[in-house]
């Protein structure tokens, strides 16, 4: 992907991942291989953003690549268009 931005993987002994409170959607993954998962919320892959490497970073809101810019996941989204929001 961009140079800082990288999709959120785990291994394939992951367990099911549950929401916190007031988070209304579903963690799920898809298969990248024999050993990998890519995260998603709400059936939308889950990225990351290299530069941000602590709770509450948000240096990757609004970096545009790949023809689009990039937003924080909002818990609360339910179509693409919704997913922006103010940093934290």
């Amino acid at each position: 992907m961009h140079e800082h931005i990288d999709t959120l993987e785990v291994t394939s002994n992951t367990t099911p991942i549950s929401t916190g409170p007031n988070v209304d959607g579903t963690i799920g993954f898809v298969s990248r291989g024999t050993s990998t998962y890519q995260v998603t919320f709400n059936s939308y892959p889950v990225c990351r953003y290299i530069g941000d490497s602590a709770a509450a970073s948000t240096n990757g809101e609004g970096v545009v690549a790949y023809g689009a810019t990039w937003y924080l996941l909002n818990a609360s989204a339910t179509t693409a268009g919704s997913t922006p929001v103010s940093p934290i």
